[in-house]
């Protein structure tokens, strides 16, 4: 859980930092803000477990792979910039497959909304 409460901390302060212009209040900044952060752990031992974890998000036609953030073995990123509503689906080898529908990320005046969510594993016995 910490992890995950780290993460949407992180994803705040990306969307917060890159409104924020006293002189001009409507400029946005340059900042990528993905929509969708997913800590992936093990679900028995709580051990991150991103490392050579597959994850394809869906929105309709759209479909991505997301990508690790570089030395960090708990996140999952993708759908910078991309408001949906989308079906994410987990695969690692010697685990179960993970998937969860429903994950809104919103559109916001500067950047979308992030979802930050996670998805533990189930270890396959």
């Amino acid at each position: 859980m910490r992890f995950l409460r780290t993460a949407q901390l992180m994803a705040g302060v990306l969307v917060t930092g890159g409104c924020l212009d006293v002189a001009n209040p409507n400029a946005c900044t340059a900042v990528v803000v993905y929509g969708l952060t997913v800590a992936v752990t093990d679900s028995v031992t709580g051990a991150p477990s991103a490392v050579d974890a597959s994850a394809v998000a869906r929105s309709g036609s759209y479909e991505e792979l997301l990508t690790p953030i570089p030395g960090n073995t708990l996140h999952l990123v993708g759908a910078a910039e991309r408001a949906g509503v989308y079906e994410v689906t987990i695969t690692k080898p010697g685990y179960q497959d993970w998937t969860r529908a429903g994950i809104s990320v919103l559109p916001g005046a500067c950047h979308v909304t992030p979802a930050a969510f996670e998805a533990k594993l189930q270890p396959i016995p």
